[in-house]
């Protein structure tokens, strides 16, 4: 019993040693541990399990659910998605891409948005889930708290050597299966069972596992301590907080890249190499150190689940000093080493400090400084040092400060911003409207002033910097760059293709190439060419608002401290016109973010510090590491029109789901914020898309065919994948652009075509038809005109007439009765062949007509034509043989049965539109002839003249679309008593 009291006791008192060693390096200084909490989107405070799955995505549980993370967002599951409780204890995947979530209440399995929960009813032998493994079969191993079960595909089956006790913790070895429980320690694999308790465990309680591949070790934690087991040999070291550990109680293992073994317990964080312990402090809040689980991801960085949220570490490479660390003041300006590697640093309200063997010293105004303000410091080889504070300058020797007696013109009682001592040991000082120069010569201290030639008022002098020629060049905030020439300060705005009012730090490279920290980027300025240019955001500067510059002691580098992080400028490919800018913020583990004047400074070992608003920040290069695991690119979602979906690569997408989003993911967890993306859309984007920093494409009304979207991403180093991530589908085209439909419409087409072309064929050929009728009708209505007007009675008539004038010996009147004879009957003949003759051309038929009846009818009447003035008789056109019948008719059914001589008027006028022809005779009218005529053959003679001419003129307005007309007006006298015809004739005027 008093042993073990003893050792009890004397372990608590070991602890609180470590403790104490703890805090005093942590006092020291402080890593870079990025939280994650309810703030950033988790649902919880109290990480119990993470797991990286296969496309790079964080996995956490905890007291709250379950939560994704792709380095920027948590996209978190509860109850309320499916999930069989909120408590997670532990997260696995399968190689089917499967997550496996442990619970307090059963299994949850999610697969492509979809859970599916397991139970004691499906076969686990308890619900509460503590382990999950995942064999080289693909099986999964699952510990509950009591017994082993195994899901393999679907189902679950209970392992009959472990059907009972708690299981904590499980690992998938090359050598087996190791299982942590509250009984001891187990190695299953097909041959061999293996009980290690018994070969000297720290403790029966197992709380955690790692395996070393390199060293062939296996790490156990216990409720009392870490037990590391040789494989080789199977011997087992056991560690205590005797040996160095943080806790007795080794909640989580983790072993990293680089073999470091990290452990975690209910009080911090370890580091162990196998020989000794390193010791960090997460927070300094108890939650924040009280680790439930670690893990290592692809990028190597340490992932730390704790009480109060995720943490990320990143490593040594950035190391902060603030308050807590031992600094008074968390505003730091001027940095530099004494010739003892002591670093000093000012501040602006709590003095100068020394810090020497990992101790911060101050020095104030309690120690005689004249202002708590302290802006530079210069230690000189005398083991003196100069401090430039608020209140004017002073120098500190043997732990005694002593003030400056300055000109009242220059700086008593004003701030002194910088200090250079040149290769002549001469000290300078800039400040407050001008500069000075210390000389000691003859052991007497000689002091020069200087005053800018600027007429710019109240301006300061922040940088004094010599060159490799010995030449003065100051800087100033709003005055200016000068150089000294001949003892006087000379402005180099003329030399300057540039303009700038401030030029806050000085350096120089080995060619001579003056830098400058500027207030609009840094200030490249080659003296001997006079060739300037500036450094800017559009070049890949974080900020152009630059307060401090350095270049490395190698001269290979540039680091410009801006009000957005710090950046480090390759002076090599910046000189062959090339700007290969890296950036450091607060996601690299660069705390301060802004900088301050001068506060850049590089040591001995080639460690950066940097004086920033949030204290003093250590940079060391060869414990920073670089990421060069390229991300990994995956399409997280895609929207069709305005509503997420579910699509399987090579999906086929009606033509009106042409409206598509692609959401996708760059998981780079160690700097999400500088991942950018690529992507094109085959079938649509004829080049890659620029680098951008935005992960969504959008692509509206996309025509059918065939189509692959593929996206690439960097990392925040600029590592680019390999190989994009695809996605390929398909846009059917509309039923209306289909081959089928195109093809249904073509043959419509034709046989549209057909059928008007046969329609319309038909229609011609009636028409033909219709035509060919009416001209066969004109042609015989033209026939019986001319018939009419040769018919057998006038010719019989005529011949008579010649064979009366002959026989009674009138030969001079049949000769010119039968030349008129034969005249009318060419013309009648001519005429027949046309469709329209000239006016004149008629009436020569007409006239001769009228003089053979006149002689035939011994001058029974007299005849007038008249043809008005605006109608070109030789020119107008009328059909032929249209007014003979008319003619005929009157002269006799008209005027030959009337007793006395009788008068016929032909008549032609120009009416509106029309060519009216009138035929007016003064013979018995139409009923008196009508009433007289009891000869068949006068009336059929007559009908027939008439019925002809009606008939020639329905045809013609038929077949020439014209408007003839025939009017026929019976004459009578005041006694109703017919006294004559008058015919109308209308003929459409053509002009």
């Amino acid at each position: 019993f008093f042993k073990q009291l003893f050792t009890y006791l004397f372990n608590k008192i070991i602890y609180i040693l470590l403790v104490l060693v703890c805090f005093k390096t942590s006092y020291a200084q402080q890593y870079n541990f990025k939280n994650y909490s309810v703030e950033n989107g988790l649902p919880y405070i109290q990480i119990f399990a993470m797991y990286q799955d296969h496309q790079g995505y964080l996995w956490s549980g905890g007291y709250g659910g379950l939560s994704k993370f792709n380095g920027k967002f948590f996209k978190n599951y509860s109850p309320k998605n499916g999930l069989a409780n909120h408590y997670v204890n532990a997260i696995t995947q399968d190689k089917n891409s499967r997550i496996i979530v442990g619970t307090i209440e059963g299994l949850s399995i999610i697969h492509k948005n979809k859970i599916v929960n397991y139970i004691e009813k499906n076969g686990l032998t308890n619900k509460n889930i503590n382990a999950l493994c995942v064999s080289d079969d693909n099986s999964v191993w699952i510990g509950t708290n009591k017994g082993l079960c195994k899901l393999v595909n679907d189902s679950i089956y209970p392992e009959s050597q472990f059907k009972t006790g708690k299981i904590t913790c499980l690992l998938n070895t090359p050598f087996g299966l190791c299982i942590g429980t509250e009984n001891g320690f187990y190695i299953k694999n097909k041959t061999t069972q293996l009980y290690i308790t018994e070969n000297g465990l720290s403790s029966n309680s197992v709380l955690s596992l790692a395996y070393s591949k390199s060293k062939n070790r296996i790490y156990i934690g216990t409720q009392n301590g870490l037990s590391v087991l040789n494989i080789e040999t199977n011997q087992i070291t056991n560690f205590h907080v005797s040996n160095g550990l943080l806790d007795e109680a080794v909640t989580a293992i983790v072993i990293d890249a680089v073999n470091n073994v990290w452990i975690g317990s209910k009080n911090g964080l370890v580091s162990f190499n196998d020989k000794e312990f390193s010791y960090y402090t997460i927070g300094q809040d108890n939650n924040s150190n009280n680790i439930s689980t670690l893990l290592v991801d692809a990028e190597e960085n340490l992932w730390i689940g704790t009480h109060n949220g995720l943490y990320k570490y990143r490593g040594k490479g950035f190391a902060t000093f603030g308050r807590q660390e031992g600094l008074g003041s968390a505003f730091m300006y001027d940095i530099t080493q004494d010739e003892n590697k002591n670093l000093w640093v000012t501040t602006e309200n709590n003095g100068a400090y020394k810090y020497e063997k990992g101790f911060f010293k101050n020095y104030s105004v309690k120690n005689g400084l004249p202002s708590n303000t302290v802006l530079c410091v210069l230690p000189l080889l005398d083991g003196s040092v100069w401090f430039g504070t608020a209140q004017g300058a002073c120098t500190l020797r043997n732990n005694h400060i002593t003030n400056l007696k300055l000109s009242n013109t220059f700086s008593q009682d004003k701030n002194i911003n910088c200090f250079l001592l040149d290769t002549k040991k001469n000290i300078w000082m800039g400040g407050k409207n001008g500069l000075c120069k210390m000389t000691k010569k003859n052991g007497a201290t000689l002091i020069e002033y200087f005053i800018l030639p600027t007429t710019i008022k109240n301006y300061d002098v922040w940088s004094i910097k010599e060159d490799a020629n010995g030449t003065i060049w100051v800087g100033t905030y709003l005055a200016g760059l000068y150089k000294l020439e001949n003892n006087a300060f000379v402005s180099q705005d003329k030399n300057l293709d540039i303009e700038i009012e401030s030029a806050l730090d000085i350096d120089f490279d080995l060619d001579g190439v003056l830098y400058a920290a500027t207030l609009n980027g840094v200030l490249q300025f080659n003296p001997q060419t006079n060739q300037s240019k500036l450094i800017s955001e559009k070049d890949g500067l974080s900020s152009e608002l630059v307060y401090s510059l350095k270049l490395t002691n190698d001269k290979k580098y540039i680091w410009a401290g801006t009000n957005q992080g710090i950046n480090k400028i390759d002076v090599l490919k910046l000189k062959q016109n090339y700007f290969d800018i890296t950036i450091f913020n607060k996601a690299d583990g660069f705390n301060g973010v802004e900088c301050n004047s001068h506060g850049i400074y590089e040591d001995d070992n080639n460690n950066i510090w940097f004086g920033t608003v949030n204290g003093l920040i250590k940079y060391s290069p060869t414990q920073f590491l670089t990421n060069q695991t390229p991300s990994q690119t995956n399409i997280a979602s895609i929207k069709l029109g305005y509503e997420d979906t579910l699509l399987a690569n090579g999906a086929v997408l009606a033509y009106d789901n042409n409206k598509i989003t692609f959401y996708f993911d760059g998981i780079c967890l160690t700097s999400p914020d500088k991942v950018l993306y690529s992507y094109k859309l085959e079938g649509f984007d004829k080049t890659w898309s620029p680098n951008t920093a935005i992960n969504f494409a959008g692509y509206d009304n996309l025509p059918a065919g065939k189509y692959t979207f593929k996206v690439k991403s960097c990392n925040n180093e600029g590592v680019w994948n390999i190989e994009p991530v695809m996605f390929s589908f398909r846009i059917k085209a509309a039923f209306y652009k289909t081959w089928w439909f195109s093809t249904i419409c073509i043959l419509l087409f034709l046989l549209l075509v057909y059928g008007i072309f046969k329609y319309r064929l038909t229609q011609l050929q009636k028409k033909q038809k219709e035509d060919f009728d009416k001209k066969v009708k004109i042609s015989k209505s033209e026939l019986k005109a001319l018939r009419a007007q040769m018919n057998p009675h006038f010719v019989f008539n005529s011949l008579n007439s010649i064979q009366h004038y002959i026989l009674n010996n009138k030969g001079e009147e049949a000769v010119k009765y039968l030349s008129k004879f034969a005249k009318l009957i060419r013309n009648i003949l001519n005429n027949s062949e046309k469709p329209t003759v000239t006016i004149n051309e008629d009436l020569d038929s007409i006239k001769l007509y009228l003089e053979l009846e006149q002689m035939r009818f011994d001058n029974k009447f007299e005849y007038t034509i008249s043809i008005d003035k605006s109608i070109d008789a030789d020119y107008d056109e009328i059909p032929p043989m249209i007014i003979q019948p008319y003619l005929e008719n009157a002269i006799l059914h008209g005027i030959n049965p009337k007793e006395e001589n009788g008068k016929i008027e032909v008549s032609i006028n120009l009416v509106n539109s029309f060519i009216k022809i009138i035929i007016k005779d003064d013979g018995i009218g139409r009923e008196k002839s009508k009433a007289s005529q009891t000869s068949i053959h006068k009336q059929r003679h007559q009908s027939l003249g008439m019925k002809i001419t009606e008939e020639r003129v329905k045809i013609l307005n038929s077949i020439q679309q014209s408007h003839l007309n025939v009017n026929i007006i019976d004459l009578y006298n005041e006694s109703n008593i017919g006294i004559g015809t008058q015919v109308e004739v209308f003929i459409p005027y053509v002009k």
